[in-house]
């Protein structure tokens, strides 16, 4: 198979020696497989004996296999990394028609390989009493790594769409180094601050990788896929997407004094949207959670963030799962009074809601929120906006009744209110007698 051979030539050119049994291991092929190529191959490869070596043809019957000998050893004969090269540039038009969900039968999968081979490599030194050998392959596995991210990076600038699965290929040939780590900083807020300064270190490398040249947001996109595809790899990304959503809450409330780039209210949005919705509603789930020893969230400022972080993401009043999840929140063991206005703001966006149903739900919480709320030292755009939907709500809802409401949406309802605001001064003068 042309997958099988392609597979065989790189992993051969990029283990550069090897034994038979090595060679099926990294190609992924039976030992059988790898040995019929070698046969096939002889003119490009030269057998280490144990006393000679021989470019091509039989290797000496000194070194044939049997019981308690050693394994024979091949390598590239001079030259042959140039033919093989050749070869898999004639096959790559082939490879690259396969499909794209694994990574293993994709065209970019040399990307991957020369990585994953390197650290192969280093992990076989470290079973053995080679600590020498150990620190350069190490040394080697991470230029490896680092040159696929940079081959990504290119592959992402050419063509605006790389695999996600290859993203996370990578990452997880990269977590097996102990790189690309996504902390746990002491706080949320902080985690939050990391994303941002790490997001900007990524989009500005990528920009001078690139001449310079601002990518915008297709360099945002690239960097969001790595830093997610990071997290899953560590089991951490519901840490990350906690960061992201609360960060689109706290980008005006402070974030900006810290350091944080003015592009990270839209960096957080790219990273969520990287995200599947009934996977983020998962992340935020167990990020709320408010059992000791469970969750991420020190208390309800940090909580009701994360929830109107999601409130504002433009699928969640589409999504019935993020409607009904929003629903659902008042009889859990999270809630609070205080997340009474997100949880508002988010069905009030919601198509044909019951807002006669909201109301009965959400009126005592709705005024503990706004008669007690939370102490902020400056609240934000979304806070703000929250909360004086909630106020506008109590204010106003003796105009229709709550029995009146029906399943009017929340924007038709806001914009009545609007109607039935006290005419200006001037028509009611004309309108004396």
């Amino acid at each position: 198979m042309a997958e099988e051979e392609f597979r065989l030539l790189r992993c051969a050119l990029a283990l550069g020696q090897f034994e038979v049994r090595q060679l099926g291991e990294v190609a992924e092929v039976s030992e059988n497989t790898a040995q019929s190529w070698v046969k096939r191959n002889r003119r490009l490869l030269v057998n280490d004996g144990p006393g000679e070596e021989r470019a091509g043809g039989r290797p000496p019957s000194g070194t044939q296999r049997g019981r308690g000998r050693p394994r024979k050893c091949w390598r590239l004969a001079p030259g042959a990394a140039e033919q093989i090269e050749a070869r898999l540039d004639g096959l790559f038009p082939t490879i690259s028609r396969a499909g794209v969900e694994n990574p293993r039968s994709t065209g970019h999968e040399e990307i991957i390989l020369r990585a994953e081979t390197a650290v192969r490599n280093w992990r076989a030194t470290r079973r053995g009493d080679r600590d020498g050998e150990a620190r350069m392959l190490r040394m080697a596995a991470e230029a490896a790594v680092r040159t696929a991210w940079e081959d990504l990076a290119e592959l992402h600038q050419a063509t605006a769409v790389v695999p996600q699965a290859l993203v996370q290929e990578l990452a997880r040939v990269e977590a097996e180094l102990g790189k690309g780590e996504v902390p746990e900083e002491p706080s949320l807020p902080e985690e939050s601050i990391w994303l941002a300064n790490r997001f900007e270190q990524m989009v500005e490398w990528l920009d001078l990788r690139f001449g310079g040249v601002a990518l915008g947001e297709r360099a945002d996109r690239f960097v969001g896929s790595v830093l997610v595809a990071r997290a899953r790899q560590r089991e951490r990304r519901p840490l990350l997407t906690a960061a992201a959503l609360a960060g689109t809450v706290w980008s005006d409330e402070g974030l900006a004094e810290r350091g944080c780039s003015p592009d990270f209210l839209r960096r957080c949005a790219v990273l969520t949207d990287l995200v599947p919705p009934a996977e983020t509603l998962r992340d935020v789930t167990l990020a709320i959670e408010r059992r000791p020893g469970r969750g991420l969230c020190a208390d309800m400022q940090e909580i009701q963030a994360v929830v109107l972080g999601l409130t504002d993401r433009p699928w969640c009043a589409r999504q019935v799962e993020a409607c009904n999840w929003l629903w659902k929140l008042r009889v859990t063991n999270e809630w609070d009074a205080h997340l009474s206005p997100p949880v508002l703001r988010g069905l009030l966006a919601a198509p044909d809601v019951q807002l006669n149903h909201v109301f009965d739900l959400l009126d005592g919480s709705l005024r503990v929120a706004v008669q007690d709320p939370l102490s902020l030292a400056r609240p934000g755009r979304l806070r703000a906006s929250a909360y004086r939907k909630c106020q506008d709500m109590l204010t106003r809802f003796g105009a229709l009744g709550g029995a009146a409401l029906g399943t009017l949406s929340g924007e038709r309802v806001l914009a009545s209110f609007a109607m039935r605001r006290a005419p200006h001064p001037a028509a009611m003068a004309e309108a004396r007698p």
